[in-house]
């Protein structure tokens, strides 16, 4: 969305770089203190919040530099975060190739969210709406993984979904009324 701000590109470019740094480097922190599970959920509804918010109120620039800088922070961290969180989800026996695959996912949508941007704008839909939509259903569906923070990973598949079982038991989420919405 640089191109779309009424600022020196080079600028934009140089000072969402910095708030991505700064991402980076407390994403690491979020995920070592409040857990895996915490901090992407929360990253995700910064992002997105932030996200609907400068769709909503594009019109007043400087809320625009703020919102879209929240939005830039929260999906960087989360990105950061989700690269650690993946390679902690799955069994030993798996987990170079389950990290492979979702690295291998995150960057082919880096290499098309500039082409989702055209498109939107043909069909009539404002970008922000849309990635800002898709990061609070993210932040939604992560509620349903289980934490890794300081628990011990699992070798095989079999011990991955015994340990999966536990954690939805203990979740307090009711599985008979998830199978009725399902």
């Amino acid at each position: 969305n640089i191109p779309n701000l009424k600022t020196n590109i080079f600028y934009s470019g140089i000072m969402l770089a910095a708030v991505e740094a700064v991402a980076v480097a407390v994403s690491g922190v979020l995920a070592n203190t409040l857990g895996r599970r915490i901090s992407i959920i929360a990253c995700f509804w910064l992002c997105g919040i932030s996200f609907l918010v400068t769709w909503l109120w594009h019109t007043w620039q400087p809320a625009n530099y703020f919102f879209l800088g929240l939005g830039k922070f929260g999906i960087s961290a989360t990105f950061n975060i989700a690269y650690l969180y993946s390679s902690e989800l799955f069994p030993t026996s798996v987990r170079s190739t389950a990290a492979g695959l979702c690295s291998t996912a995150a960057r082919v949508g880096g290499a098309l969210a500039p082409l989702t941007v055209s498109l939107f704008s043909i069909l009539g839909v404002s970008p922000m709406s849309a990635f800002g939509g898709a990061a609070i259903v993210a932040a939604i569906l992560s509620f349903w993984l289980p934490e890794t923070k300081d628990v011990q990973l699992t070798d095989e598949v079999d011990e991955g979904e015994e340990t999966a079982a536990t954690e939805s038991d203990s979740s307090g989420i009711d599985e008979k009324k998830l199978e009725a919405l399902g």
